[in-house]
């Protein structure tokens, strides 16, 4: 079974590496980790772009009145999926941008 740390461990294990293995294992984690946070992004925008070719708008910043649970369902969907978006594109482009580093 995969032992996981809680972050202040992962920190003082690395703190103990040399500067190039430390730089060498956080290359190799954005490595491996942006395509799973890209295939999540992708999975959001898909998302968006079916509740508003459903909805027929792109804004959802309030409920209407009249509203039916299914919309009321999808209204909380959609405000997710957009807050994961929302999250994720200043997270990919940081991680992007560390991978051009010298």
């Amino acid at each position: 079974m995969l032992r996981v740390m809680n972050s202040a461990g992962i920190e003082k294990v690395l703190e103990r590496l040399d500067r190039e293995e430390r730089g060498a294992i956080v290359y190799r984690g954005i490595l491996f980790r942006l395509p799973e946070l890209n295939a999540r992004l992708e999975r959001a925008k898909r998302k968006i772009e079916d509740f508003e070719e459903k909805y027929q708008t792109t804004s959802i910043n309030k409920l209407p009145d009249d509203a039916s649970y299914k919309y009321h369902e999808d209204y909380i969907e959609w405000k997710h999926w957009m807050e994961v978006s929302k999250k994720l594109y200043p997270l990919i482009r940081q991680l992007e941008s560390m991978l051009s580093l010298p």
